[in-house]
């Protein structure tokens, strides 16, 4: 399966038990306001990429074996996760928006009436807890699953790093500019172990796959990852508002520091420095666009990102050749390249 299969068989299953624990939360509220924006939660997890879950599928695909409903169950488990992680990153990021759908803290926000308090607070408050009840839904369905130890605590490590990747992250966004080491290793928790390589490595134990093949998809998955981040950064700088279909800039408004930004600052003059912290981490209008990304360009950062992600790209197809993987797992691996190659 591709991709897109993939996704069409997982929702399905995704969605038979979401809908059960969403319901059995309303009941255990019993109220119409708690209830709404439970409700809401269904809405917001439609449209998601599926690239955690289809890179566990991945890793079970190498061991030759049949789908079973333990696995599609961790799968859930994981995606589930993913859905928590990003209600808490749109509290971090006062964020009243997710692929075009409020977020659930917007929802809140928007739809909901208290008559004392801080309503932000309120809202963010009860979106931090609707990520806490998937949370306890995720491990209903690893704890359904019958998951083996190693499994579980694959997991957990995903969770510690992702975690500590987010810290690094909101520290980044409201410190001095940092070491490029640190930026990397935000990028490699946040992204590249969290999206790919771990879920490899749940894959691959649940499919019981070799160590050495193991420790090939884990490398790759880092790689890809890396890549796929870069990528982002690369495409909020530079990339069509109507293909991305979202505003672009938005790292610069947040404050956010990312490789490229880390490039510019290292070698622009002192006057371009200047022009660029006018706009970091403000909240200026789209007209003010060309003349970062002009910044960008005669530093040179925007022709060295791109020339290092042809770069990545190339290197990546060529461990995916060598890695003697099976036919079915070097395809899906690609569907996964070229969907990124695609973006650009």
């Amino acid at each position: 399966m591709n991709l897109q299969q993939f996704s069409q068989e997982f929702d399905k299953r995704f969605f038979v038990f979401t809908h059960k624990k969403i319901k059995s939360y309303k009941m255990l509220a019993k109220d119409k306001d708690i209830e709404a924006f439970i409700e809401h939660v269904d809405l917001y997890l439609q449209g998601g990429k599926r690239l955690r879950p289809y890179s566990i599928y991945i890793g079970i695909l190498e061991s030759g074996k049949k789908l079973q409903d333990s696995h599609w169950l961790v799968m859930i488990a994981v995606e589930l996760i993913h859905a928590l992680a990003l209600i808490h990153d749109d509290v971090i990021d006062k964020a009243l928006t997710r692929r075009d759908v409020p977020s659930i803290n917007g929802f809140i926000e928007k739809n909901q009436k208290i008559v004392r308090g801080d309503k932000t607070h309120y809202s963010n408050s009860q979106a931090i807890l609707v990520g806490d009840l998937l949370y306890a839904a995720a491990f209903q369905a690893l704890s359904e699953s019958k998951a083996s130890q190693d499994v579980f605590s694959e997991i957990i490590q995903l969770l510690d790093e992702v975690i500590v990747g987010q810290m690094i992250d909101v520290k980044l966004a409201s410190y001095p500019q940092a070491d490029t080491k640190l930026i990397t290793r935000k990028t490699k928790y946040k992204t590249a172990l969290y999206t790919f390589s771990r879920p490899f490595q749940i894959g691959c134990l649940l499919g019981k796959v070799s160590e050495d093949t193991q420790k090939k998809m884990f490398s790759i998955g880092e790689q890809i990852g890396i890549l796929f981040q870069v990528q982002d950064d690369y495409l909020d700088m530079f990339g069509s508002e109507q293909i991305l279909k979202k505003e672009i800039m938005n790292d610069i408004r947040e404050g956010q520091q990312t490789l490229l930004t880390d490039h510019f600052l290292k070698h622009a003059t002192e006057d371009q420095k200047n022009i660029f912290m006018k706009f970091y981490g403000t909240s200026f209008s789209s007209k003010h666009n060309k003349v970062l990304q002009a910044l960008f360009e005669e530093t040179g950062t925007k022709m060295f990102t791109y020339k290092e992600m042809e770069k990545s790209f190339k290197k990546i197809r060529k461990s995916i050749e060598i890695g003697n993987f099976s036919k079915k797992t070097t395809e899906a691996f690609l569907d996964v390249l070229n969907r990124l190659e695609a973006r650009m």
